[in-house]
């Protein structure tokens, strides 16, 4: 595995093993994986590379939850074979873990790394057929964002293909978060979620 995590984020707290109820977590955010596994679009982009292995690059993978869901929905033989990316050497373990079991996933290298020095762990160019970021983007750094971005064009193959799931302004993610930092005193300054109109 891969290390470069020299700058500070809060997911790097979020998600360690002490800290992570994933439980309660996947409540909230369950009905979004669901609807992007079972959106007819997702899965057309999925079948439409027209090949046996699709190389990936998940970018904050997290605990492999999404890959888990997708993988009931996919009914080729087609196999995803997995670079994962993620601040917690946790959700790296874990999220490797699962795809392993998974019929059409294989996890292969694991890179732990913030989001914003992923230029510094992934240097090659042209090589994912895909790369997408779920719900991973909310405490990236937004003065990086356009560089980050910029890289991540770099590592596609010319056919390669980025999807991101970002929620908007006006989502309750972004609500209960803004209402919990106006309310509640925050000793790490915690700074509001991206937003995907940020993104935009």
């Amino acid at each position: 595995m891969k290390q470069n995590t020299d700058n500070l984020n809060p997911s790097q707290d979020y998600y360690q093993k002490s800290n992570l109820d994933i439980d309660s977590w996947f409540k909230i955010t369950w009905i979004d994986y669901e609807y992007i596994v079972n959106n007819h679009r997702f899965l057309q982009i999925i079948d439409s590379f027209g090949s046996d292995t699709i190389k990936l690059l998940d970018i904050g993978c997290g605990t492999g939850v999404f890959p888990d869901l997708l993988d009931k929905k996919i009914d080729s033989e087609l196999k995803l074979s997995s670079d994962l990316l993620d601040v917690s050497d946790y959700c790296l373990n874990q999220c490797s873990s699962v795809l392993n079991k998974l019929k059409h996933f294989q996890a292969n290298q694991g890179f732990l790394s913030y989001t914003e020095t992923i230029e510094t762990a992934i240097p090659k160019s042209n090589y994912y057929d895909l790369i997408w970021a779920i719900h991973s983007f909310y405490t990236v750094d937004i003065n990086k964002i356009q560089d980050i971005l910029k890289h991540i064009k770099t590592l596609i193959k010319p056919s390669g293909i980025f999807l991101m799931c970002q929620a908007s302004s006006d989502s309750c993610y972004h609500q209960l978060y803004n209402f919990y930092l106006k309310k509640y005193e925050q000793p790490n300054n915690y700074r509001r979620f991206i937003t995907a109109e940020d993104i935009q």
